[in-house]
């Protein structure tokens, strides 16, 4: 705060941003592996098996002291952010090994949400109800030489090009240019590629 010097009076107050936001979340983060050995008859070979899943109880917000709290669990977006709000996030991973070869198969699963929890500011059911979303990806490697100094690999991300979903603009998850919450939801479609690894 300035003042000025002959008559007193305020001259110039500074305010400076006080950070009193509060965030409070709470849930369940597990993780399993397991490897198979298989038999002969089957093809021999290893199945290595992972699975990883989030379970979110809680995720609110309070803007400042006093203020109500913003429920955001089961919310896509809200101000400010924080990442979107899924109850249940899980990935499933298999992979085959027999050799020189190695296939990989990943499923990641996002549970239903709503594009936004405010009443007033919702969109038409149609957008703000967001169905439950699962991708696959799958890769394929095949190692050369005794080492495997040289290996070639191809893949594909989103293998059955699941689409977005719809969030036009105006809608809270909407980033724009989009018409989609881009940034949690794959915009591309399917990506197919490979490419050749060489160790020395």
């Amino acid at each position: 705060m300035l003042r000025f010097g002959d008559t007193g009076k305020l001259d110039q107050i500074d305010a400076t941003n006080i950070n009193v936001a509060t965030i409070e979340t709470a849930g369940i983060d597990t993780s399993a592996r397991y490897r198979f050995e298989l038999d002969d008859r089957v093809g021999g070979g290893t199945l290595d098996t992972g699975l990883a899943w989030t379970y979110l109880d809680k995720l609110e917000k309070v803007d400042f002291p006093g203020a109500s709290v913003t429920q955001l669990r089961g919310q896509l977006n809200s101000d400010g952010r924080l990442g979107a709000g899924f109850k249940n996030k899980a990935t499933l991973d298999l992979t085959y090994g027999r050799g020189a070869l190695t296939v990989n198969w990943r499923l990641n699963y996002l549970s239903s949400i709503k594009d936004t929890l405010d009443p007033d500011n919702a969109p038409p059911d149609e957008f703000n109800n967001v169905p439950s979303y699962v991708y696959h990806n799958i890769q394929a490697r095949y190692g050369f030489g005794e080492q495997q100094q040289l290996k070639v690999f191809v893949g594909a991300d989103n293998l059955f090009d699941k689409k977005p979903p719809l969030l036009p603009g105006g809608t809270a998850s909407d980033i724009t240019g989009t018409e989609t919450a881009a940034d949690t939801y794959d915009p591309f479609g399917r990506f197919i590629y490979g490419g050749v690894e060489v160790h020395f």
